[in-house]
Order: C-alpha cells, then structure tokens, then sequence
C-alpha cells in the first residue's frame, strides 16, 4: 500500500476543517436568528394574551350589558303592557265622557232656546215698559221753604234766609225741551236752540238735563217766566236776558224764575226748619244710598228724578244725580254748583259740600233746579 504524505492529508481534512467551521458557524447564527424570533414570538404570543384577556373582559362586560339591556326589555314590555291597559281604559273613559257631552250639548241647546225665549219675552217687557216712561210726564212743584238761619257747623252758617220757593225736582229734559222748543218756535230771540242734553245721550224726558252752562240756565228761567206769564228775573241795560254770557243784574221784585242763592239751596237741602234739626249729612238721610245717586251706586249716569227718598220738605235729589248750579251775580267768571252727582264721591254730595265751576262751561253732570221770591 502506498503511503501519502503528510501535507497530502492534511490539505483535504484543513479544507473538510473550515467547511466544518463554517456549517458551525452558520448555524450558530442560525440559532441566534431562531432566539431572536422565538423571542419576538414569545413577545407577540404575550401582546396576544394581554388583548385576549382584554378581549375577554370586554366579552364579559358585554355580557352584562346586554343582560341589562336584556332587562329593561322586560320593564319595558311590562311598561308597555300598562299602557295599554291605560289606553283600553282611558278610550272607555273618552267614549262615556263624549256621550255625556252630546248629552250636555243637547241640554245646552235647549236651555239656549230657553234663554232666548225668556230674553224675548223680557225685552219685551222693557219695550212695554220703556213706552209708559216715554208717555210718563214728570210735573214737577214749587215746594214753599219757610224762612230760617243756618246752623253754625255750615260755611255759610249763621246766615239768615227768607222764605221762598223751590222745584222739588232737578228741571228735566223734557221740560227743558218744552221751554226751549216754545221760545225758539216763537221767535223770543233766546240763544237756546241745541242747547242742552242728557247723560249718557239718548235718556227719556224724565231724566234730568245737563250740558247746560250757567248762562244757559239763566236764560232758561227767563224763558219760562215769560212762557207762564211771570216777570222775567235776570235783565241786562233793563232788557230781559236772553243772549250772550254776560253779567245780568237781579229784578229782586220779579216773580219769575231764578237759581236758587247758595244759602237758599243749602237750607231747602238740609230739610228747613224741620230738617235742619236732624243735622243730616246728605238732604233727607245719613245714607247716601238712600237719597242720593253717586259713583256708588248709579253706575255713572243719570236717573229718573225723584227715584230716591225726598228730604223733610218733599224735596228730590238735592244729593247727588247731577251737580245743581246756583246764583252768584257778583262773580261769574265762575259759579257755584251744589249737591254732587252721578259721577262723584258720596263725600261731594253732603249739604255742605261746596264747588265751583267755570260759568260758560256746559258739563256732562251739571243741571239746574228752579227758584222763585214769594211775593210780598
């Protein structure tokens, strides 16, 4: 057998030596390269455990959830389950509330019939009635007042009066009208036409007249004097006053017509010699309601006259229905008004109260009553 020399083996197994080397040394990186991933494995296979647990726990409370959602399903149903119930029942309450209803409608449609009926039969009961005080004529009467002294708890009082005679009415609409219409119709040369009038407009001639100055007034009682044949009282230059809103001096001695003096109105109002005794606050009664129409009780408009109580002398409405103007010759850039009215506080229609008012003004609640001198 022949021998090989040493370099000849030795140059196969250094070549066999290094590939071995190599193998070795790539499978160590290799197995570096395996660690390496096996240890990112274990990474992500941790990174998979923590989101399944999460996952899990999600799950449960999901679960929960919907056991809960699950519950109030059931509520809900049973809550529904009630509403219903309340709807059946509710439906059964509007249908009997609708049949009574129809029964309440078909009572009220009768009762309207009946009102209507009733309404019917009453206006014409007004209408009936409306037409007696149309044909109803007030006639009103000189009331005599005999002579004394007002007391001293008056303004004026101390003061003596004579006896004379006053209307125991406020002059009405229609006797203005009758007095107006004569001395217009007739030429007189009185400056009355369209004078006058009523409140509210449209009162029957038994109510009193207003929207009459204090002029007017005057003129109008010259106006009846001469219509009843009397001697007229206010003259002007020594002509009866019929024009204009001037100052007209006094004919003591005439019998006509006039306003009555403020002493003379107050005394006639306390009820005279008879009446002043009872130191009545308003003409005839300490209550208002009695013998006087004011804002209490009237609604704010005139009445009939002599609808309330009379005073001691058989005298109407000296409280309150409409205020009354009284005479002053002395001032008449305003003049006196006595009484109250409709339209007042009972406190303005005492026997004391006294007020002023511009005298070529005509007011909604300002009339008049009458006077006359007894003749000597």
């Amino acid at each position: 057998m022949k021998t090989l020399p040493y370099r000849a083996l030795y140059a196969p197994l250094s070549v066999a030596f290094i590939l071995m080397i190599g193998i070795a040394s790539a499978l160590s990186k290799s197995v570096a390269q395996l660690e390496y991933a096996l240890d990112a494995l274990s990474v992500e296979v941790r990174t998979l455990g923590a989101r399944v647990e999460a996952a899990s726990s999600n799950a449960s409370s999901a679960v929960n959830a919907v056991n809960a959602v699950s519950g109030n399903v059931t509520g809900l149903a049973t809550v529904q389950n009630v509403l219903s119930a309340n709807m059946t029942t509710l439906k059964s309450e509007v249908t009997a509330v609708s049949s009574n209803a129809s029964e309440a409608l078909r009572a009220v449609r009768g009762l309207r019939g009946n009102v209507w009926a009733a309404m019917s039969a009453q206006n014409d009961k007004f209408a009936i009635l409306e037409a007696r005080i149309k044909a109803l004529k007030v006639e009103g009467v000189m009331v005599t007042v005999k002579g004394g002294t007002l007391p001293l708890s008056s303004e004026l009082g101390n003061q003596s009066v004579d006896s004379f005679q006053i209307g125991n009415y406020e002059v009405t609409w229609g006797e203005w009208n009758e007095v107006r219409h004569w001395a217009v119709s007739n030429n007189k040369g009185y400056d009355l036409e369209g004078v006058g009038g009523t409140y509210p407009e449209g009162r029957m001639d038994v109510f009193p007249v207003v929207n009459v100055s204090w002029y007017d007034a005057l003129k109008w009682c010259n106006a009846k004097s001469e219509k009843e044949g009397k001697a007229p009282v206010y003259k002007v230059n020594g002509e009866t006053y019929k024009t204009g809103t001037v100052s007209p001096m006094v004919n003591a001695k005439a019998n006509g017509y006039r306003l009555p003096s403020e002493k003379e109105w107050e005394w006639a109002a306390r009820g005279g010699v008879n009446g002043v005794s009872h130191n009545y606050v308003y003409s005839g009664s300490n209550d208002s309601n009695a013998v006087a129409w004011t804002l209490a009780n009237s609604s704010s408009g005139t009445k009939v006259v002599g609808a309330k109580m009379s005073n001691d002398l058989g005298i109407y409405e000296m409280s309150g229905n409409v205020w009354e103007w009284c005479e002053d010759v002395e001032n008449t850039s305003t003049s006196p008004i006595r009484g109250g009215s409709c339209n007042v506080k009972a406190d303005n229609a005492s026997v004391t109260y006294r007020g002023r008012s511009i005298s070529h003004q005509r007011y909604f609640d300002v009339g008049f009553r009458v006077a006359c001198s007894l003749e000597n």
